[in-house]
């Protein structure tokens, strides 16, 4: 059974083809329509392939279409003997009494050449899945990408008029001015939620720091404020296990220092206050993803199935211990595909990505006269290059070695401001918090992007 479905001459239908053709000659007009529903390499029959791609060049430049110049450009391309000359070209010429349907038979070669697609991604799955030398997590991960490369024909990306974007854009407004929905979504950090909205569905958003500043507190404590708000929260943690980090968690929650569990001199207090807190942690709608060399692949499967579950927000700990999808190339890269796999993702859900990254040993450079570490910046960042193209925002994390006092450096926005926000670490809950001055902070040397 396998060997007769697998022996069977591919999906096509030839006749479809020429109908496109044809309508085209009828009517040259109808161009502008079929070439959004196929492309040449949609044609099975190599002779309709090379039909196409000469009238699709004639169109584009701008040039009448009909059989006496089609015969030229042919016979210049060399392609006129190629595709059965003035025979087949009258039998194209009469395949269709009128042009009208042309779009429906450019709908029939666009099914037949997914079909062909899938058939040869199938069977160069198999291919894989016979291959002992790669590991079946690799198997599976190109399997997917195998499948996703395969275009759909759907363009969903057509242009369009400035005025519907403008009511697009109004009703946008109107919804968030009479409170039906909020821009972005909002972290707990009053400050930062104020002036510069939250982060924003569809964006990719960077958070990096050396090691031991905070980035996983940070980024757990801006996790469980958007799951206490009614949304789902997808961690993947690269560096740490499941229940280290709902350790971390309760441990944060509870006001009871790390160090205290890990020694073993915790009391029955500290017991009973982590027993409390549990019953609140555990009611969060945080999701954790923790495993080793998990690919943005994973992460992408997986946040597919939760996005029909609400799904609101998407965190990655951290950038650089995500497993690229071509490991053979080289670490920039790499890195390259990695975030702008997230950012893919980012717009693919609607959902803000916070990935957090580490910096350079650069930004562990001090200061001559204080012998204080020097504030980061952009170009401390890891493989900075892509990470900083791909991102719409960069927040750095800067703080000096046992301190308490914090900064966050919105270093890029691209909706927006730049700045800087003064917090402290409060170590034995692992969270930030801001200064009571007024009863709140405000961003310092707010500028224009």
């Amino acid at each position: 059974m396998n060997s007769e479905i697998l022996d069977r001459l591919p999906p096509q239908n030839p006749d479809a083809e020429k109908s496109v053709l044809g309508s085209i000659l009828l009517d040259p007009a109808v161009c502008s329509d079929v070439v959004t529903e196929v492309k040449s390499d949609d044609f099975y029959v190599d002779a309709n392939r090379r039909l196409f791609a000469n009238m699709v060049s004639m169109y584009d430049a701008n040039e009448r279409i009909d059989v006496m110049l089609l015969v030229a450009r042919l016979k210049r391309s060399n392609d006129f003997e190629r595709i059965g000359g003035a025979a087949y070209l009258a039998e194209v010429a009469q395949a269709v009494p009128v042009a009208a349907h042309a779009v429906y038979y450019a709908k029939i070669v666009r099914e037949r050449a997914m079909r062909r697609r899938v058939i040869h991604a199938a069977t160069d799955m198999i291919r894989s899945a016979w291959d002992d030398s790669s590991s079946i997590q690799d198997v599976v991960n190109q399997c997917e990408a195998q499948l996703q490369q395969i275009q759909t024909g759907e363009y969903e990306g057509e242009p369009v008029p400035m005025k519907t974007a403008i009511i697009d854009a109004m009703n946008l407004i109107d919804d968030i001015a009479s409170r039906r929905r909020q821009a972005g979504i909002m972290v707990g950090l009053e400050s930062f939620d104020r002036e510069v909205g939250g982060v924003f569905p569809g964006e990719l958003v960077v958070l990096a720091a050396r090691p031991s500043v905070g980035k996983t507190s940070m980024a757990l404590q801006f996790a469980r404020y958007v799951a206490s708000h009614g949304r789902l929260v997808y961690y993947a943690s690269l560096e740490m296990g499941s229940t280290d980090l709902a350790l971390r968690v309760l441990c944060g929650e509870a006001g009871v220092p790390m160090s205290i569990v890990r020694s073993g001199e915790i009391s029955d207090g500290d017991v009973r206050a982590i027993c409390n807190a549990a019953n609140a942690v555990g009611e969060s709608q945080v999701v954790i993803h923790s495993r080793a060399g998990l690919s943005a692949m994973d992460m992408r499967r997986a946040c597919r199935r939760l996005k029909t579950k609400g799904l609101g927000m998407i965190v990655v700990d951290y950038l650089q211990r995500v497993t690229p999808e071509d490991r053979r190339i080289d670490r920039h890269l790499q890195v390259g595909q990695i975030t702008w796999a997230l950012k893919a993702l980012a717009l693919e859900l609607q959902v803000p990505v916070l990935a957090l990254s580490q910096l350079g040993r650069a930004a562990e450079e001090r200061d001559r006269k204080t012998g204080l570490i020097m504030e980061p910046r952009l170009s401390h960042l890891k493989e900075s290059g892509d990470i900083e193209q791909d991102a719409d925002m960069v927040m750095l994390l800067h703080r000096q070695q046992r301190a308490k006092e914090t900064t966050l450096i919105l270093a890029k926005n691209r909706q927006g401001a730049q700045g800087k926000l003064n917090l402290m670490f409060d170590a034995a809950r692992t969270r930030f918090t801001m200064p009571e001055v007024d009863n709140y902070s405000e961003f310092d040397g707010f500028s224009g992007d």
